[in-house]
């Protein structure tokens, strides 16, 4: 920018200057510690310290003074910082952590990279056509330019009159063209990637109907394979991704189960707003149970010794013939029993394929013993059940 509008820099912009090498160096020494830096691979880390350096700062010192527009030549130096980003990219795969980086970590870089190359783009065009009036009305210009050429829309309204600035033209349209080649290849690869698992199934469920129409299969008993098959998908991972898992031992199995665990467990009721540490023992200790429909999971008056937890699947709860509600994935019933009464007060019955998650009453008095959170959750479910319970008992005498 100053370059483009042929200023010298400010008091004010020195000291950001300043303040930004400081955070430089800060992040240089900070990120040598952690990974342990040693001396032989100190040379590698010269750019890493020279991207530190005030350069700015330093040539408005020697130059103060000079002339207008003198020194603005300095600000050029600057574009060297912006060699710190394929060196910051290199790193980070050599240390193999890319994978590591957050989603939106990765969002924000792609939008500030975006930012600040739209920003040079722009001031190399009032760098080749000077500004003839005030700064936002000139700087509002280039950019209108910059996007109508790099969208590849050109109303025309605003075009080059000189050999450098049709040369610096066609270099943009190039650069525009490159960059939605890669943004429309970036995204169908996505799409294909977020439909994988949608065209197996697909290509699965065509093979189990053509097989049920193969051998004249009755239509109750199509609905209820297809119907499993439909659970079945719904529950499991990918064939790719039980692949990976496989090859895992044991131990790291059982580890990353109980990591996957954690977000299902985390968007349950009875565990929302507990600890990671809380959802790790819960995951740990919860046993994984199967229910086709129209099996008794819980009968009134039995003695009641563990809760379930709905992962996937539809139940009901009822006293006899008398409905009192349904309940779908992420609910839990059966802790009523572990917290007061010793027998149960419903009956609960799977109305689909259900995959429950089993916990028993020694390991919840443990996990609430240990979590207070978790305890005030349980305790909030539980007053709600009881009064959703002697609502329905009595409107059922009422009738």
């Amino acid at each position: 920018f100053e370059a483009a509008f042929h200023q010298d820099p400010s008091n004010t912009e020195v000291a950001i200057d300043l303040a930004i090498s400081f955070l430089f160096l800060f992040d240089v020494l900070t990120v040598n510690r952690q990974l342990k830096i040693v001396r032989s691979e100190f040379s590698s880390q010269i750019l890493r310290y020279a991207m530190a350096i005030p350069i700015e700062a330093i040539l408005f010192f020697l130059y103060r003074g000079s002339p207008s527009g003198a020194i603005s030549w300095i600000v050029y130096t600057q574009a060297l910082r912006l060699l710190l980003v394929p060196c910051l990219v290199a790193t980070i795969k050599e240390r193999g952590k890319a994978h590591l980086i957050p989603k939106r970590f990765k969002f924000i870089s792609a939008a500030l990279v975006t930012a600040v190359a739209l920003n040079l783009l722009a001031c190399g065009w009032l760098a080749i056509y000077p500004p003839q009036e005030d700064f936002l009305t000139e700087y509002n210009k280039a950019l209108y330019w910059l996007i109508t050429t790099v969208a590849t829309v050109g109303y025309g309204d605003i075009t080059p009159t000189t050999n450098l600035g049709r040369a610096y033209t066609m270099c943009v349209m190039i650069l525009g063209a490159t960059i939605w080649g890669i943004l429309i290849a970036s995204a169908s690869r996505l799409m294909l990637a977020s439909d994988l698992r949608k065209q197996q199934k697909k290509e699965k469920m065509e093979a189990l109907q053509s097989f049920l129409a193969h051998y004249e299969v009755p239509i109750q008993l199509q609905r209820e394979v297809v119907g499993f098959f439909n659970h079945q998908w719904a529950r499991t991972v990918s064939e790719e991704e039980r692949a990976i898992i496989s090859d895992l031992p044991p131990g790291l199995q059982q580890e990353l189960q109980t990591v996957m665990n954690l977000k299902p467990l985390s968007q349950i009721r009875l565990f929302r707003g507990v600890s990671n540490e809380c959802l790790t023992e819960v995951s740990a200790r919860l046993e994984q149970v199967f229910f086709s429909p129209g099996d008794r999971i819980l009968c009134k008056d039995d003695e009641g010794d563990e809760m379930y937890i709905i992962g996937h699947g539809k139940v009901d709860v009822h006293v006899g013939d008398q409905h009192i509600t349904s309940l779908g994935q992420g609910a839990c019933f059966g802790e009523m029993a572990l917290l007061g009464d010793s027998k149960r007060t419903t009956d609960v019955t799977a109305t689909s394929y259900c995959d429950l998650f089993k916990l028993g009453k020694s390991q919840l008095d443990e996990l609430i013993a240990r979590h207070n959170e978790l305890k005030d959750n349980v305790m909030r479910i539980v007053i709600e059940r009881q009064e959703k319970f002697k609502k329905s008992t009595s409107q059922l005498k009422v009738g």
